[in-house]
């Protein structure tokens, strides 16, 4: 019997973005130093982006209370990790 594979971290290959709560705001502080991310400020908390990590860098991005997570399509779309595009209709 063979064991299964785990699935690759949907932020290994893709970009993604994360949404924290202003009061989680501190556990940022650690990756301010990434220049490769970036960081926005709005009214619904703090959003953070970047392109894709390794399997390697997940961990880091694991650790972070964020409220939302998503992965960034190649047109810019938000869609939660696992979620499939939408088929787009012949014309």
């Amino acid at each position: 019997m063979t064991a299964m594979k785990p699935a690759p971290h949907p932020f290994a290959a893709s970009a993604w973005a994360l949404r924290v709560r202003p009061a989680d705001a501190a556990a940022l502080a650690a990756l301010r130093l990434r220049a490769e991310w970036q960081v926005a400020e709005a009214a619904d908390g703090i959003w953070l982006r970047g392109g894709p990590l390794g399997e390697a860098g997940t961990a880091t991005i694991d650790g972070v209370p964020a409220v939302e997570r998503h992965v960034v399509a190649a047109d810019g779309a938000l869609r939660p990790p696992g979620a499939r595009a939408k088929r787009r209709s012949r014309s």
